[in-house]
């Protein structure tokens, strides 16, 4: 479930710059948030979510 999650989430952000609409707001600081935490645990694989590896940077 979470890879599928991790993949829709890719697959927009190959995109868009940002998780809503053209500009920064709320949902990136609290998914970007959530993000930083599953990259830190081991969650994240960069070779399948390569865009969100760059949102995060």
């Amino acid at each position: 479930m979470t890879e599928r999650c991790f993949r829709a989430l890719d697959a927009e952000l190959a995109t868009h710059d940002y998780l809503v609409g053209d500009a920064f707001s709320a949902a990136d600081v609290m998914f970007g948030y959530t993000l930083y935490i599953c990259n830190m645990l081991g969650l994240l694989k960069q070779e399948e979510t390569p865009y969100l590896h760059a949102y995060l940077e």
